[in-house]
């Protein structure tokens, strides 16, 4: 049966061959999605993000020439994009080490392996789509997310304030919410660097920090 939390959420397919496109539009739209589109050129695809909007994005990992990771850097960095955090999931049937490292630094929220099954298309949909995430805009570049906290668990909402509920986590060690709002208001006007709460498409909250203040911090 569909599930109705998915009702009215669209999905971008960015893959190469019909029938493995098929396949997932098929179990997308078995979980309640209500559209879902196929582009297979990283920068048609790109320029289509530039005028629609999705929820999700999904992404082939045997694109050629490695223009998967390549897509998603160019996403992540596109200021003419309405929304540069929606979720971008990786479809790969290789798990190596340097895969993985290229996939975090493009900026990727999540890797599922392939061949992939209807289930794990719907818990990350339901994962990325109803739970906040941590993202980073950083002045080396990268902008996706925060890699060192995988999972926020015990968000209950806007206004929550214990540490374990949203937390930054740096070289220094995690900080947490109020941390970082204080880190907000301290912020000078050369403040060059983004750390937003994301649900699905959304940014919930954003705060602008100093880069260099964060980095000199101090574990308390």
């Amino acid at each position: 049966m569909p599930d109705e939390k998915n009702r009215g959420l669209s999905v971008l397919i960015l893959a190469e061959g019909s029938s493995f496109s098929a396949l997932l539009e098929q179990m997308l739209l078995s979980i309640g999605v209500a559209a879902t589109t196929t582009i297979d050129d990283g920068e048609a695809a790109q320029l289509w993000l530039r005028a629609n909007a999705v929820d999700m994005v999904l992404i082939d990992g045997d694109l050629p020439n490695a223009s998967a990771p390549r897509f998603t850097s160019r996403v992540r960095c596109d200021a003419t994009l309405q929304n540069r955090c929606l979720p971008l999931v990786l479809m790969s049937a290789r798990g190596n080490t340097e895969m993985m490292r290229q996939a975090m630094k493009a900026g990727f929220d999540s890797i599922v392996p392939k061949p992939i099954s209807r289930d794990q298309l719907l818990s990350e949909l339901k994962r990325l789509v109803e739970r906040p995430r941590v993202y980073i805009r950083s002045p080396s570049g990268y902008c996706g997310p925060d890699r060192r906290r995988r999972v926020m668990s015990g968000y209950d909402g806007e206004d929550r304030r214990d540490g374990g509920s949203f937390q930054l986590f740096t070289e220094n060690g995690p900080l947490s919410r109020d941390t970082l709002e204080a880190l907000h208001n301290q912020a000078s006007e050369n403040a060059d660097m983004d750390v937003l709460l994301v649900r699905g498409v959304e940014v919930i909250h954003g705060y602008r920090l100093d880069s260099r203040s964060l980095a000199n911090r101090a574990v308390s």
